[in-house]
């Protein structure tokens, strides 16, 4: 949560693009961002905020409706513009002594429950932030809305100083000694009671907030608390999980740590115990100054926690509601973000800001600013429309996949096809954009197209021309794009990343790391270098000088049906486990041992059985010091129902062209061929030799015959219609709801020559 002191952290690391916007400079060279739906993040949870003070202090307004639209409501115009947030941050206030709430900052005295330690729970108290919560859950679809909650402090009468701000000592911890399992709940009593009485289920909670920092002072103007890292947080954890537990309250899990930058959720998550390190299942980060991003991010989801970028807020040069290098660097910091750190989810600080602070710091927090005057009035900046460039178009369930650029986030939606790409440009010059997207297997239609810069606000512009899969744009100065292109294809091989041609060196892209324990002791195990199979650039590597273990993975949603697993490995023997893994698909763990070889051969699992609708699949170590594995192209494909199964046909050529040929896999050289003179009535049929399910079949001819055909399937005592189509030509594929039966005939109706089928092959999936 922003502090003065901060403030002025962040004001002085944002300098610099301030001085690069006003700057003259020459016209920047063409760029070309290169689009690679092959390496896709997890499915992207969504957008939010924190409720917490602008929650407490706007909750009564009779214009507070308008300000839940602008950030929740799903409909979404230039006339009636809104973030579209679906993630909603509530904080439970510990309650300040009376005394010293004056002292405090606009909104930032969020009423506690308990007034003192004898007093009976209010449950009217927080009306204006629960109006809020409520606001957010109906406006949102329900199966997008998350509610978390967080506490920043205890009750003041739990605390040492007798203030819910910090210790008179920011140093020293707050909390009064022993008072872990009566804070604690005190929190779940009302995580129950919004479960029970308000029908609010929080997903997560944390009883904690930047608690590492020495921020929190006695006479403060914001609640904080100092729990030191290690012991302290420990004990607030297992207190917090117990509560829970005690009071079945199983829709809800603990949450953490909420530090204030990626080293110290580095440090703070190091200095757990496995204990409290299990319990959280959301890991939640801060990310006001730097660190290792992409190694928080390896810790966090390779112990299967989801990540969530839970708090920033950006601000820099003076306060203006146009402020150029406001809104470009808060899509510096969505861009930093979601390339590096690759959260699942990004939560905004206080969208809505006090006017009456920001004119005072001189800055430009939030998204929108409230008067807090008594007018009621408030004021949309252009970073309102900056975030919506971003959170409009990358929404719940998109993916986002790579690309080149630093400046440029690119996302998939897998249900349409859908790519967005939001670029900024941060210059004083127009930079021509030139992205490639011959990495899908269709672009069509035209671009949409969307703009803020210092002149529009998130505009509807005209649409751009495709050039093959390729446009070319101009980006205004100052100003953030994005460009909806609809796609097709592009990832045929299941597997993200499987060749590992991206980048040399750790957190391979595409994979998540298990580095041996919740403190990923041995992330470093694993990593790329020079070699591969087939000419490759690189090779995917588990190795170290000392003991490890290590495990290299990615999770596959996919239709269900059977999959064949496959890599090129070598080893150099010796360990206690070298394996490829395949699990979580709705059987027991499947696995093949790697074999100890200089030189690369290959291993599969060849029948993984998907019911669940996604496999893990992985690269497992446990090794002494100097062992080590190297593994490339992997591979993750359908199983070939059909294949070299028993076929038959209505004639043939001659031996040559014999229906053995149509399913034997080898697409490009053996086909079968019809008798001479036939054409209409000719088929082919696959036995499977038991009852088979299946929904696609995949055709392969030669030449371009076949004018149209039938797909049918017998069901036990009759064929069955599953599918017609006209041509065929070097491939087709055929897909219908799922059949099962005995076997599949392809029944030619009508050709132009011989027919004649390179490939009949046949999938569930």
């Amino acid at each position: 949560m922003i502090r003065q002191v901060k403030k002025s952290v962040i004001a002085a690391l944002l300098t610099t693009l301030a001085v690069s916007v006003i700057a003259v400079q020459p016209a920047a060279a063409a760029t070309t961002v290169i689009v690679d739906p092959g390496i896709r993040s997890l499915p992207f949870g969504g957008w939010g905020t924190s409720l917490a003070w602008s929650a407490n202090y706007t909750g009564n307004w009779t214009g507070k409706d308008t300000l839940a639209d602008l950030l929740y409501s799903t409909t979404n115009t230039d006339a009636n513009p809104s973030t579209m947030f679906n993630i909603a941050r509530y904080n439970i206030g510990g309650g300040n002594d009376p005394a010293y709430v004056s002292s405090m900052r606009v909104g930032a005295a969020v009423p506690g429950y308990k007034a003192t330690s004898a007093s009976a729970y209010d449950w009217t108290a927080d009306a204006n932030q629960r109006w809020w919560l409520q606001a957010a859950k109906s406006r949102v679809p329900s199966a997008d809305f998350k509610a978390d909650a967080i506490s920043y402090s205890a009750p003041y009468w739990m605390t040492k100083s007798g203030q819910s701000t910090g210790n008179t000592d920011p140093s020293q911890d707050n909390l009064l000694n022993g008072y872990e399992a009566q804070f604690a709940d005190y929190l779940t009593e009302v995580v129950k009671h919004f479960r029970d009485s308000w029908g609010i289920t929080f997903r997560t909670l944390n009883p904690m907030n930047e608690a590492n920092s020495n921020y929190w002072a006695a006479g403060g103007k914001q609640e904080g608390m100092k729990v030191s890292a290690g012991a302290k947080q420990v004990a607030l954890i297992n207190a917090t999980q117990s509560a829970l537990q005690t009071k079945s309250l199983t829709g809800t899990t603990i949450s953490g740590l909420d530090e204030t930058s990626i080293a110290m959720s580095h440090s703070s998550l190091d200095s757990l115990d496995a204990t409290a390190a299990g319990a959280i299942t959301q890991f939640n980060t801060h990310t006001y100054s730097g660190g290792d991003r992409q190694g928080l991010y390896q810790k966090a989801v390779g112990n299967g926690r989801r990540l969530q970028m839970s708090e920033v807020t950006t601000s820099s040069g003076t306060h203006d509601h146009s402020s150029v290098s406001a809104y470009l660097g808060l899509a510096s910091a969505i861009s930093t973000d979601l390339k590096d750190l690759a959260p699942q989810e990004w939560v905004y600080w206080q969208a809505l800001e006090s006017e009456a602070e920001s004119l005072a710091g001189n800055g430009n927090w939030g998204l929108i600013h409230f008067a807090s005057d008594g007018t009621q009035n408030y004021w949309i900046t252009k970073k309102f429309h900056v975030m919506r460039q971003y959170s409009n178009f990358i929404r719940p369930g998109y993916k986002i996949i790579a690309n080149d650029d630093a400046k440029t986030i690119t996302a998939l939606d897998p249900a349409t096809g859908k790519v967005s790409i939001i670029v900024y440009n941060d210059t004083a010059s127009a930079a021509s954009y030139t992205f490639d997207l011959n990495k899908f297997g269709t672009v069509t239609g035209s671009v949409q197209a969307y703009r803020t810069s210092s002149t529009e606000n998130r505009a509807t512009l005209s649409t751009i021309a495709l050039s093959g899969k390729t446009f070319t744009t101009s980006l205004p100065a100052n100003s953030v794009s994005t460009f909806i292109v609809q796609t097709t294809g592009g990832t045929s091989n299941l597997v993200q990343n499987p060749n590992f041609e991206t980048v040399a060196g750790q957190n391979i892209p595409g994979w998540i790391t298990w580095g041996g324990d919740y403190k990923g002791t041995n992330i470093d195990a694993d990593y790329t270098q020079a070699g591969g199979m087939s000419g490759g650039s690189y090779e995917a590597v588990h190795w170290k000088a000392t003991a490890y273990n290590v495990y290299t993975s990615q999770d596959i949603s996919l239709p269900n049906g059977t999959y064949t697993l496959k890599a090129n490995v070598r080893s150099s023997g010796g360990q206690s486990q070298a394996r490829m893994v395949a699990k979580n698909y709705g059987g027991a763990e499947l696995s093949v041992n790697m074999p100890a070889t200089s030189t690369y051969t290959t291993v599969t699992i060849p029948s993984v059985p998907v019911s669940d609708g996604s496999v893990q699949i992985g690269f497992y170590s446990v090794a002494n010091g100097g062992n080590w594995i190297a593994f490339d192209n992997v591979s993750l494909t359908p199983v070939n129902l059909g294949l070299n199964k028993t076929i038959w046909g209505s004639s043939q050529w001659d031996a040559n062209y014999a229906p053995a040929k149509a399913n034997d896999g080898d697409s490009a050289g053996t086909r079968w061929n019809s008798a001479s003179g036939t054409s209409a009535g000719e088929w082919l049929q696959i036995d499977f030799g038991s009852s088979t399910t299946f929904n696609t079949v995949v055709l392969k001819e030669f030449d371009t015959r076949i004018t149209n055909f039938k797909i049918s399937y017998w069901n036990g005592s009759a064929w069955v219609d599953s599918a017609t189509g006209t041509t065929i030509g070097a491939s087709k594929t055929v897909t219908f709801a799922p059949v099962t039966g005995t076997s599949v005939r392809l029944l030619i109706n009508s050709a132009t020559n011989t027919p004649s089928i390179y490939e009949f092959e046949v999938y569930n999936q």
